[in-house]
Parts: C-alpha cells; sequence; structure tokens
C-alpha cells in the first residue's frame, strides 16, 4: 500500500479464532493499518493517527471474585493469580490502542465517531518483563506519533492565525476542567463522570477539575489562581455562560494579555444552548449532533488552538467581552424568560418561543452601527483572514481610558463491556474490539468511595453567597484590550448609520450557532473579524416572524421579508423603553441607558480540530 511506505513500526500477527489468518501491522507518520496477510479474501483496515487519542500497556488480569461458569465452586481458577488478580501464567504483555474513527453510514446518509481499540499481545519472549519492553517500544513511539499528527493538522488548517506559540505549550502540562453542576438540566457531573472521565484515562491527560459551588465562582476562580499552571488548557463544562465567567475572570487580571496568548481554552456541552461548542464543530465539519459531548471532547484532545474573536461590551456601569452573542428583544426575552424550565434543557426555547409570538413586544430604540463593506467582507470569507478596519474609521477620543469603566488514575474502576475479535498472531496477538463502550461502576455522588474523591483546582473550598460574589465582582476593575470608540457620551462617528424606532429584536452574533439547533448567522467563521447584526423592526406580521423561528434552525430565516443582516465593526445600541433585557453569552446583563460593542478579531484561542474538507 503506497499509504504505508517506510513505515516505523511493522510487525506480523496471526490468529488462531479465524483459520490461521496472518496479518501484519503497520505504522508511520499519518496511519495505522492491519493488513491481512495469506488466506482468501484480502482485507485491510486503515485508521488515521489523527484518529487515535492514546494507548496504555496492562498484563493480563482477573477479578478475584471471577467464577468458572462450568465449575462455580471450584478453586482453581485462582491458583495461578497473585494479590493483585494478575494471571501469572500468562507473560505477555498488551498494548490497547485507543482510536475515535470516523463512519459514514449509508442508509441515513450521516456519519458519525465510533470507538475502535486495537489490543496487540506481544510475547515474543519467555519472561513478562522482556514483553512488555517491547509493548513499551510500540507505546513510545505511537504516543510520539500522535503528538506529531496534531502538529501537522496545526500546520496544514486554515484557521492558522493563533496569538503566540501555543502548539508546544498546548501539548504539555494539565488542563482545568471547570464543571457547572447546574448548567442546563443539571447533567454536568454525569456528563463528566461517564462520557468525559473515560476518553481522558484513554488520552493518559493529565487534569485538574473544579465543580462550580455559586455564581460567578468560575470567575472568581480565574481571578486568583495561578492559571499559568494550566497550560494545556482550561476547559468548561457546561453551558456558555460558564465559559463567559471565564473569559470576563481573566480579564479583570493586570496579566491577560500573557494568559491569553499562552493559554487555549475548550468547552464541552452540558448547558442548553451550546452555541460555541456546535459552532467549533459545524466550522471543522464534525459530526456534532451525533455525540455532542464526544465530538468537542475530541475536539479538545485532538485539536490545537484556533484563534476566535471576542467582543468588548460596555455599558454605563461596567464592561465585559463576549464570544458568542449580544441580544435584545424577542430572543433574548426567550432566553432569559425560559429560564424557569431550564430543567428540561432545549425544549425550553421552543416552548418560550410559541409564548413570545402570541404575546408579542416591541421595544423603542435607537441602533448605530459601523458596517463593513461588501468587499471587505468577501475577503474575510474567502480568504480565513479577519477584517481588519482602520482606527481611522472610528474617529477615535484620544482621552478615552476604557479601563475606568487533578491527576486521578482510575483504571481499576472501569470495566470493559466488549465483543472482541480475537486475532492470534505470528508469535503476537492482536485483538480488534469495536463499538465498546466504557462503564464507570461507581457513582459520583459516593461520598463513602475513596476513588470518588476528585481534586478541586482549588486547595481550600470557598463557599461564596451570590449577593458577596456580585458585589466583589461589580467592584473589580476591568482590563482586557483597549477600546478605540467615543465613549458613551459622546455621539458615534458621522460615518456609521442609525437606525431609530421601534424593534422586535436586534441580536448581533459572531458565532454561526447561537445553539445546538440554531443556525443564526451561516457565513458566520469563528474568527472572521464581523459582528453579525440582525435587525427585525416592528410591522413584522406574525406569520412571517413564526417563519423566522423554524427557519432558525436551517438558516433559512435570512430569506424572509422584513429581516436584515447587516455586518458591522461596532455598534451602539439605546434603548428608549424600560423593562427590556440584554443577555450577552446567554447572561443578562445590567443597563440603564446605552450600551456599545466593538470586534477585537481573533485575540483568544480554543482548542478544536483544524477544518477539514468534506
Amino acid at each position: 500500500m503506497e499509504s504505508m511506505m517506510n513505515p516505523i513500526l511493522e510487525a506480523s500477527f496471526h490468529t488462531t479464532s479465524k483459520n490461521n489468518a496472518s496479518y501484519k501491522v503497520l505504522i508511520n507518520e499519518k496511519y495505522l493499518c492491519i493488513v491481512k496477510t495469506n488466506g482468501a479474501g484480502m482485507k485491510s483496515k486503515v485508521i488515521l493517527m489523527d484518529d487515535v487519542i492514546g494507548s496504555r500497556c496492562t498484563r493480563r488480569r482477573r477479578r478475584i471474585n471471577e467464577k468458572c461458569e462450568c465449575h462455580p465452586n471450584s478453586a482453581n481458577v485462582f491458583t495461578f493469580l497473585d494479590h493483585n488478580g494478575v494471571d501469572t501464567t500468562d507473560v505477555s504483555a498488551y498494548l490497547h490502542i485507543y482510536t475515535y474513527t470516523l463512519k459514514d453510514f449509508k442508509i441515513t446518509s450521516g456519519r458519525k465517531r465510533e470507538r475502535f481499540e486495537i489490543t496487540l499481545r506481544f510475547r515474543l519472549y519467555t519472561q513478562y518483563e522482556d514483553n512488555l519492553k517491547e509493548a513499551f517500544k510500540w507505546k513510545k513511539i505511537v504516543k510520539q506519533l500522535i503528538s506529531k499528527a496534531q502538529s501537522h493538522s496545526l500546520l496544514s488548517g486554515c484557521l492558522k492565525n493563533i496569538p503566540g506559540d501555543n502548539n508546544k505549550q498546548s501539548r504539555d502540562g494539565k488542563i482545568l476542567l471547570i464543571v457547572n453542576p447546574k448548567s442546563g438540566p443539571g447533567k454536568a457531573r454525569e456528563i463528566f463522570q461517564e462520557q468525559v472521565l473515560p476518553v481522558l484515562i484513554e488520552a493518559e491527560v493529565e487534569y485538574d477539575l473544579h465543580v462550580t459551588k455559586a455564581q460567578n465562582d468560575a470567575r472568581n476562580l480565574m481571578k486568583t489562581s495561578n492559571v499559568l499552571k494550566w497550560r494545556r488548557g482550561i476547559v468548561v463544562i457546561g453551558g456558555d455562560g460558564v465559559l463567559y465567567e471565564v473569559m470576563n475572570g481573566i480579564m479583570e487580571r493586570p496579566d491577560w494579555k500573557n494568559i491569553i496568548n499562552t493559554i487555549p481554552f475548550g468547552i464541552i456541552p452540558g448547558g442548553s444552548g451550546n452555541g460555541l461548542a456546535k459552532s467549533l464543530a459545524a466550522c471543522t465539519r464534525e459530526p456534532y449532533d451525533s455525540n455532542p459531548v464526544l465530538i468537542s471532547v475530541l475536539n479538545i484532545l485532538k485539536g490545537t488552538p484556533v484563534p476566535i474573536d471576542l467582543v468588548r461590551i460596555e455599558t454605563q456601569t461596567e464592561v465585559a467581552f463576549s464570544f458568542l452573542s449580544f441580544g435584545w428583544g424577542l430572543l433574548a426575552d426567550i432566553d432569559i424568560e425560559s429560564e424557569r424550565l431550564r430543567m428540561i434543557g432545549s425544549p425550553r426555547f421552543t416552548i418560550w418561543s410559541m409564548a413570545r409570538l402570541i404575546g408579542l413586544r416591541t421595544y423603542s430604540g435607537r441602533l448605530s452601527f459601523l458596517r463593513i463593506p461588501e468587499d471587505k467582507v468577501k475577503l474575510a470569507l474567502s480568504s480565513h483572514k479577519y477584517v481588519e478596519i482602520q482606527v481611522e474609521d472610528y474617529d477615535v477620543d484620544e482621552n478615552n481610558d476604557p479601563k475606568s469603566a487533578g491527576n486521578f488514575d482510575c483504571n481499576s474502576n472501569l470495566s470493559f463491556d466488549m465483543d472482541s475479535i480475537s486475532l492470534d498472531t505470528g508469535c503476537n496477538q492482536v485483538i480488534l474490539c469495536e463499538n465498546v463502550r466504557v462503564v464507570r461502576s461507581e457513582s459520583f455522588y459516593s461520598l463513602n468511595s475513596h476513588k470518588s474523591a476528585y481534586l478541586s483546582a482549588d486547595k481550600t473550598a470557598s463557599y461564596l453567597s451570590l449577593p458577596e460574589v456580585t458585589k466583589t465582582t461589580k467592584k473589580n476593575t476591568i482590563y482586557g484590550p483597549v477600546s478605540h470608540l467615543p465613549t458613551l457620551n459622546k455621539p458615534v462617528p458621522k460615518s456609521w448609520e442609525v437606525y431609530q424606532g421601534d424593534f422586535v429584536m436586534v441580536h448581533a452574533s459572531y458565532q454561526s450557532h447561537l445553539a445546538g439547533d440554531v443556525f443564526f448567522a451561516p457565513s458566520c467563521k469563528p474568527n472572521d473579524g464581523i459582528i453579525w447584526l440582525l435587525v427585525i423592526k416592528a410591522g413584522i406580521s406574525r406569520v412571517n416572524l413564526l417563519q423566522f423561528l423554524l427557519g432558525l434552525s436551517s438558516g433559512n430565516h435570512l430569506k424572509l421579508p422584513q429581516i436584515e443582516m447587516i455586518p458591522v465593526f461596532a455598534f451602539r445600541l439605546e434603548p428608549l423603553c424600560k423593562g427590556s433585557h440584554i443577555v450577552v453569552d446567554g447572561e443578562i446583563l445590567e443597563h440603564s441607558s446605552a450600551i456599545q460593542a466593538e470586534m477585537f478579531p481573533g485575540i483568544i484561542s480554543m482548542l478544536n480540530r483544524s477544518q477539514t474538507e468534506v
């Protein structure tokens, strides 16, 4: 096979369970290949090294309470087991290689990633230690090739404008996992335990775990911790609101620039909307809907830091940084008012959309914005480079000062429910295991289980009441990139366009999806440097508005009349009525008068696979 020219590792195997068929296992920088070398029907299986996440060496074990089905009372089963349950009669060393391959389904024309485990049995020597050395040799090279495949992925990807040299740093050190048990339907703990943890173990990733205890807990963790020790990444398991806390906590630090240039971020969906996780997967064309958590975990483990845009949002009393969206009007009302139904997950948005459509509201206000010329929009979307707007476009006030405004080993607790194809090879053995599900038997909530004692990122717990956290947060200084906009008490530049009147909604997005099933900005890319501003003025019929809501899942909502999507670099919203909600990344933003937003292209990085071809 041409794809396996110059293999780095190569060994021959045979099987006793399939007519003594012979197999050859070959590994190079790009592929792992298993080829049948004799018998009828030549077969081969090729796996991309980019789909291999890890490996480990083991020795055959039997559980002490295991009984022979034929003779359940026989003691002979345990004759050759030591006190650790190791079968001392088997001197073989086993190398398990864990892969998650992309599989197409002809019937449904869909794709999904499936777990595929390859177990190589080394028994060339009469001593276990010698066989183990051979297995470790393979393991070491496989680990190096996994890292090299990720480096190649970064170099060949389309999103390469990364702040700082993050590639090497992201491969070393620990990951910080921040779990919000209250996100969405409240399943983040189970998501970590049942879906995330087994994959982390297979990939041999060291991590610290922090479970949030109150609102703004993640924000305070970022402000007070030595976050540089988590150079491999800071990952949240929950909704977009948790990452919003993380980002804004970092922007309250004087060393914010060093942190965002050093540490990539990641998100694993556990909330109701999960817009950023869906947007990142859509950019890489990964089959997110088949298994959102798995795809997001693999994007973090196999991905490299890719830049995404950040928007600075300023009110009269505070400054916030947003990575997803800004909303006022219909969708903001649905997001905030449906919180009472959050336990049912994403269906809460559908239910409340119908309620708000029946009781339709309009809001009076003034919207000013700096439109991006069409030629610059086309350039950004075709060249994978963000829009660049010169400072002169702003009429900047030079006196404007915006700053004033755990490492855990639980292999013994994992049970593998697998149907394996045993391939006994030359002097070794290879076992292919497909569709294997890792099951963790102990409860996350069990206080009596010594294996459930997960390490928090902080050495001491700090339970803060919501009023104290909120009060403390508002008094803190916001750093972050310096604004180039006029202050809110000054008029916008004359070059800006102005809409004034009654609005059904004004919603800005800088990612393609607002939620897993809301394809809000079809043309948006994570680092195009564009704020996609959707405006619906008063006067639209309920029929068209219903079609708008129904079209959000496919992106067809933009084809309807009275729906305007404007690419902008900055905007200012001045509500002229009371009682309206402003929502930023799913979190409510208090306001008393004008709010303005400004784009900062590609200044933070998220762990994600590079874009692949269809």
